[in-house]
């Protein structure tokens, strides 16, 4: 995403499930599918060079979402 990104871009990732453990079910029927938590969804973007990387959240009390989470990052001018 970085690299496509224009100079001073933003690129942003929404999840809902964002607990590995509550979401088990969801890998079991899905298969190959791997949650990783909003921190280290963040942590990845920072690791691929985004600036000003924010992590914005609320839990929605369902345990089948575990909450909404948006990461958001920025292409350095």
């Amino acid at each position: 995403m970085l690299r496509v990104l224009k100079p001073g871009g933003a690129a942003a990732v929404a999840v809902e499930c964002a607990d590995p453990v509550a979401s088990q079910g969801w890998v079991d029927l899905v298969g190959r599918m791997e949650v990783r938590t909003p921190e280290q969804i963040a942590a990845a973007f920072c690791e691929a060079g985004f600036a000003d990387v924010a992590l914005f959240g609320e839990p929605t009390g369902r345990s089948a979402l575990c909450g909404l989470h948006c990461i958001v990052g920025c292409k350095a001018p």
